[in-house]
């Protein structure tokens, strides 16, 4: 999609990797400590934060002429899409501190999203 590329899209490409790095070890810890808080808020906040990072990186390029001519249009409907599961991850952190297990059926809810979009 891109057709070229800046130092801060560059940093920001870094920091989506550097979260997506990341994904294993708050995932091992849900899986050995899904019934605790802080299991779920570490899970929530490394997931939420890169789809944040995922949306502000292609609205910067969209924003910055980045993205090819030919592509912006499918780009353009993107960043809606992108922004969803941080603001699901997010939200579900305030509700772990009341039920760790309600808060990740909560992220069930992206699947069901998911699959209606597909429907």
């Amino acid at each position: 999609m891109l057709q070229d590329f800046d130092r801060r899209l560059i940093v920001l490409n870094l920091a989506y990797l550097s979260m997506i790095v990341l994904v294993p070890f708050p995932t091992e810890l849900l899986g050995e400590y899904g019934g605790g808080s802080d299991a779920v808020v570490l899970y929530a906040l490394v997931v939420g934060t890169a789809a944040l990072l995922g949306w502000v990186m292609l609205r910067y390029a969209l924003r910055h002429g980045h993205v090819r001519l030919e592509a912006r249009s499918e780009a353009a409907g993107i960043p809606a899409r992108l922004l969803l599961p941080a603001i699901v991850f997010y939200a579900s952190i305030p509700l772990s501190f009341l039920s760790p297990e309600t808060a990740q059926l909560v992220w069930v809810g992206l699947l069901l999203d998911a699959f209606r979009r597909r429907g």
